[in-house]
């Protein structure tokens, strides 16, 4: 039998989806409701992209991912 329980929202809001020109993160509201100066995703280096991307999970209050062949990973597998 399928299990429907609700899964809870997370607050995308708070999360970095941009940089700004001095090189602070931009969360999605501030991005939404002040339209400010800033590079998006596709704008930046892979290497920002990557920090970018460590700075959205780091700000996650779980984090877990399967990886075929090495199982389940999460916050605390090092």
């Amino acid at each position: 039998m399928t299990n429907y329980t609700p899964i809870p929202r997370e607050d995308h809001w708070s999360r970095p989806v941009a940089m700004a020109p001095n090189g602070q993160w931009i969360s999605l509201r501030e991005v939404v409701e002040n339209e400010p100066a800033r590079f998006s995703f596709i704008q930046l280096t892979p290497e920002q992209q990557s920090k970018l991307v460590a700075e959205r999970i780091r700000q996650r209050p779980e984090y877990d991912m399967g990886i075929l062949g090495l199982g389940l990973l999460d916050k605390k597998t090092r």
